[in-house]
């Protein structure tokens, strides 16, 4: 009898371990799905939105932001998300914000002016660290990047291409205490850089 449970127990045993171990493979399986599942659609999303020419008011924040983060290399963190206070970040703690303009608009008409551009580079009532709220009137970055996109011709017109934007760098001490600031005035402040030297003129601002 004690042989005869001991056989039973250890059938029951097997039986549950090869249950489990099945349920771990179905798991496993179910999730490997999900992770392609969720790869298939991000491809799908940044191929609709970014697969073709694009002149977004949208998107073209998020867009600039990602061939400054290209420019500056990897000595610099891109911790821009939902309300934060700067978007770059240098591991000795240096501050970088973006700010971008375009002169052709998704609705622009052809015969309308060329616009003149204003981008914002006013302070901020505070700033939120985690779900904690900090009061503190000021600009929280160092460094200022004016990112401006010029081209007019809607048929070459591509916010995607890195060589038609100008980038104008100058440090939060010399902007003037105001809400906005116009091109003409960025000029005047700032060094300009294309992508291809943004890292070395954001370097020299900093020294």
């Amino acid at each position: 009898m004690t042989y005869g449970f001991h056989s039973c127990g250890h059938i029951w045993w097997s039986r549950k371990q090869r249950c489990h171990s099945k349920l771990v493979l179905e798991s496993r399986a179910s999730l490997g799905n999900l992770d392609c599942m969720k790869k298939r659609i991000v491809e799908r999303a940044g191929q609709a939105i970014f697969g073709k020419p694009l002149v977004s008011n949208n998107y073209r924040g998020i867009l600039v932001e990602a061939i400054v983060a290209d420019a500056l290399g990897s000595g610099w963190n891109w911790v821009s998300e939902d309300w934060a206070a700067w978007d770059f970040e240098r591991s000795d703690g240096v501050r970088l914000e973006v700010k971008q303009s375009a002169a052709l608009q998704s609705w622009h008409q052809s015969g309308l002016k060329k616009p003149n551009p204003r981008f914002d580079c006013a302070a901020r009532t505070g700033r939120w660290e985690g779900s904690q709220w900090h009061p503190e009137t000021q600009r929280f970055a160092d460094i200022y990047i004016f990112a401006y996109h010029g081209e007019m011709n809607a048929e070459l017109a591509d916010h995607r291409i890195p060589d038609q934007w100008t980038f104008f760098v100058v440090s939060e001490a010399s902007l003037p205490v105001q809400k906005t600031i116009g091109l003409t005035k960025v000029r005047e402040l700032a060094s300009q850089a294309h992508h291809i030297n943004l890292q070395d003129v954001v370097e020299a601002q900093i020294k």
